[in-house]
């Protein structure tokens, strides 16, 4: 029988490999009958496959700064997608699970795509890790660059070379911590737009350019995956392997085999429907995690930073209010979900409130046309329903054990759960704001804005 986590001396090693816009049925093991990846399929034999994961939101840099800090965005201060022209990014003074984790003894690197602001000020070196070795926001922002900590070591980066070398230097990093005990966050570019595959990977898939890449992703993570065991490590390295938000919308895809798929479920990357936030997570952790399994636990990316300090025997700050959990037990297969409501924010705009199954979504007009596309049909997920602008979304109330897809509304015949649901939306707006209602609610945290370099 395994010892409590807090009576282990010899501690896990991490390794928490994140994709950028990687869909939930993007892997042979989530249900692609077009894109191979046994190297993943084999992670997940290997330990657990999640059907009920989210990320808080279903953009790139608020689904970030909830995993780093265990706060929905909104808290935090980094609700909508930070781009080159923006000054502010994570503030320093918050507690990252890299900070908790390197201040009990874990060496910690991030190796990829950030995305949390690209100022100095903002890099990973200032929250925790040790190392950075990426680039900082999405692959189709410009000036395209690499940093090696606080310094610009390239420009006009090779796309197509990414997951090669990010995967290159995580091994190498690890290869220099000896026996310390490390904490490694590969996050790919990939399958971000624009897609690049290796030469070698072009034309492998039996779903265009975009399959090519996931099958080079993959490829690279049991590249990883065999220095693990060839090192003698795997057997004491938890490897979390997600992806920060669902696949691009329809409409920004111009051919169908260049977007991932959410199927079975309705929306896409940028919007609160469960494609847009239901995403592949696999853990595997030989001796604590049992083989082959299957979990349908609802659990989020919030719930990353107090499970791993968990299991690592980190010190948490007693002053600083988290809204995820401690979720060690799901990770590991076994309890119930700790959330009474989880909360639907496009950036600052309160969307929707999920309690147990039941998901209420609030009215929707045709401002929201990104709203409008569907992936529970292959044909219909790449176009457009009709005209946006005859187009609108009631109050719904989904049954998502009956209805994953979200496809039928059922406000009329459960009244008593909406309103329990709006009552639950209404003390969120006291905490977080809406913009529906103008309000940013009172306890949010500042980012840190900087003047911009030409201005210093």
């Amino acid at each position: 029988m395994s010892l409590p986590f807090e009576q282990q001396s010899n501690r896990p090693n991490i390794v928490f490999i994140l994709t950028d816009d990687l869909g939930y049925a993007d892997l042979s093991c989530y249900g692609s009958e077009t894109i191979k990846t046994p190297n993943l399929d084999r992670l997940a034999s290997e330990g657990i496959r999640f059907t009920n994961f989210h990320q808080s939101s279903a953009q790139c840099t608020p689904s970030r700064a909830s995993i780093l800090t265990g706060c929905y965005p909104q808290r935090v201060d980094l609700e909508g997608v930070l781009l080159p022209k923006h000054t502010k990014g994570l503030n320093p003074d918050e507690t990252t699970v890299a900070s908790c984790l390197k201040q009990s003894g874990y060496a910690t690197a991030l190796f990829g795509k950030w995305h949390l602001g690209h100022h100095l000020e903002h890099l990973p070196t200032h929250h925790g890790f040790d190392r950075f070795y990426g680039i900082p926001y999405s692959n189709n922002m410009f000036p395209r660059v690499v940093f090696s900590d606080l310094e610009i070591v390239e420009e006009n980066f090779d796309q197509a070379s990414l997951t090669r070398r990010f995967t290159d230097a995580s091994i190498d990093w690890i290869e220099e911590q000896g026996d310390t005990p490390f904490f490694l966050n590969l996050w790919h570019p990939m399958p971000h737009m624009p897609l690049a595959a290796s030469p070698e990977f072009q034309g492998t898939s039996n779903f265009g350019l975009y399959g090519d890449v996931v099958q080079e992703l993959d490829h690279h993570v049991g590249r990883l995956l065999d220095y693990l065991e060839k090192s003698g490590k795997a057997d004491n390295t938890l490897v979390i392997f997600s992806s920060d938000n669902g696949p691009w919308q329809p409409k920004s895809v111009p051919d169908p085999n260049e977007g991932g798929s959410a199927y079975p479920f309705r929306g896409h990357k940028a919007n609160e429907f469960e494609g847009g936030l239901r995403v592949p997570c696999i853990a595997r952790w030989p001796g604590k995690i049992p083989a082959n399994a299957c979990s349908d636990t609802f659990w989020t990316g919030m719930d990353f930073l107090q499970t791993l300090c968990q299991i690592t025997n980190s010190t948490l700050p007693v002053d600083c209010q988290f809204d995820g959990f401690e979720a060690s037990n799901i990770l590991c297969g076994k309890g119930e979900s700790p959330y009474d409501f989880f909360f639907y924010y496009h950036y600052n705009q309160l969307n929707g409130v999920r309690s147990g199954d039941w998901k209420l979504m609030l009215p929707m007009t045709n401002r929201d046309e990104h709203y409008f596309y569907y992936q529970t049909d292959e044909a219909e997920a790449r176009k457009v329903i009709g005209d946006p602008e005859e187009l609108s979304i009631p109050l719904s109330l989904f049954d998502l054990k009956n209805d994953p897809s979200e496809t039928t509304n059922q406000i009329d015949a459960y009244p008593e759960i909406a309103d329990r649901l709006l009552n639950a939306i209404e003390t969120m707006r006291l905490d977080l704001g809406d913009a529906r209602i103008d309000s940013l609610g009172s306890n949010r945290r500042s980012a840190l804005s900087v003047e911009p370099i030409k201005q210093r």
